[in-house]
């Protein structure tokens, strides 16, 4: 019997999921509060499931949810997960040039670097949406893999050398959360 494996990850949004799209949602706190329950209630719920399975994970986090919810982030680096970078504020790399990309990049990475001591080895971006820039600045800054595709079951290397671990819409739950509150 051939040996199938999954990959559970998550992605720690927050208020940028609803603030990315629109900037207005900044003055909205109703909706930021919808965006503000996956870290400041969800993660405690995964991370005690997890736990309580003994499983090990990936959570993507954008920098700001770091830089706000530290005391929650630092839970999932306490229970041994992978913390993979997830833009800043959640930016749409395709709208982006390459050197906002960069700063971005290099953003994230500083602040992962700050919470859990060592550089990501992963990268989800925001929307699971690249530039023409983005895998290619991937190679650049080390991460060995990527899961953004959606154009295969398994795991597979793109041509540069980055792994991509595909994902699917339809198997997570953004979805249901993508139309805006008005």
């Amino acid at each position: 019997m051939q040996k199938r494996y999954v990959a559970l990850s998550f992605d720690v949004d927050g208020e940028t999921l609803w603030t990315s799209r629109d900037e207005g949602n900044w003055k909205r706190p109703v909706a930021l509060s919808h965006g503000a329950y996956g870290p400041k209630t969800g993660v405690k719920r995964i991370l005690n499931l997890l736990h309580k399975h003994s499983i090990k994970s990936t959570f993507f986090i954008p920098g700001w949810i770091i830089e706000t919810y530290t005391d929650e982030m630092k839970q999932i680096v306490k229970h041994g997960h992978e913390v993979g970078h997830h833009g800043y504020l959640h930016e749409y790399p395709h709208t982006l040039d390459v050197k906002e990309e960069k700063q971005i990049i290099e953003k994230g990475i500083h602040i992962i670097e700050g919470l859990t001591g060592k550089k990501p080895k992963g990268y989800r971006s925001p929307a699971w949406e690249f530039s023409s820039n983005t895998l290619n600045l991937l190679a650049e800054y080390n991460f060995l893999y990527s899961s953004n595709m959606m154009d295969a079951d398994d795991p597979y290397i793109h041509l540069n050398g980055v792994v991509e671990i595909p994902v699917q819409w339809l198997m997570d739950d953004a979805p249901f959360f993508m139309f805006h509150p008005d």
